[in-house]
């Protein structure tokens, strides 16, 4: 009784995952073999059910021998795609480390991997379908895709799951704000981000 979806693959280190939708976990698998190698893993927070980006599966992305997911939970979990391994979450701690909204959600604001790249994960806040007045203080976020350290971020609401209108490309992240509907291009100057 639970839906076992594709969840991403790793040819770098030779892993395939799926994903347990209802128990928001996780499975390993070798690429060479076929046999499960990890897993499931503890389960997620319960909102990240919600959080499917259309097939049905857990909201994850794989880059970096690594898989990365978050959702309405608020939470990213990244996971050692060779152990099956928790190595850090985003979202959940003190200042610099949380998406605690107060009562603009309630809640943690729901993020969801938007873009990885130059080792940064980029994060939106997002949902289905925002309602008026929307988010208060939701924020685009860049995130250290080793250590998981916040790098950046950027007072932003992006109602979208399918990242089509995130970019990026040579050092730019480009993206569309629904705070003030302009497009951004964000990118290293001269000395800082």
């Amino acid at each position: 009784n639970v839906t076992v979806t594709f969840a991403g693959a790793d040819p770098t280190v030779g892993v395939f995952t799926e994903s347990y939708r209802q128990t928001s976990q996780f499975v390993g698998y070798s690429m060479t073999t076929g046999k499960q190698i990890w897993g499931p893993t503890p389960p997620q927070t319960a909102l990240d059910y919600y959080g499917s980006t259309g097939p049905g599966t857990l909201a994850s992305t794989t880059a970096y021998g690594k898989l990365y997911s978050s959702a309405y939970g608020g939470i990213l979990y990244t996971y050692d795609l060779t152990t099956g391994d928790l190595l850090w979450t985003y979202g959940n701690g003190d200042k610099g480390n949380s998406t605690n909204s107060g009562f603009a959600v309630p809640g943690n604001y729901p993020i969801f991997v938007n873009a990885i790249g130059n080792d940064v994960v980029y994060l939106i806040s997002s949902e289905h379908t925002i309602q008026t007045p929307i988010y208060k203080g939701a924020l685009l976020r860049a995130v250290n895709a080793t250590t998981g350290k916040e790098i950046w971020t950027l007072s932003s609401i992006n109602n979208e799951f399918a990242t089509s209108s995130f970019a990026i490309a040579d050092g730019f992240v480009t993206t569309f704000n629904g705070y003030d509907n302009q497009i951004y291009s964000i990118g290293r100057g001269p000395s800082a981000t």
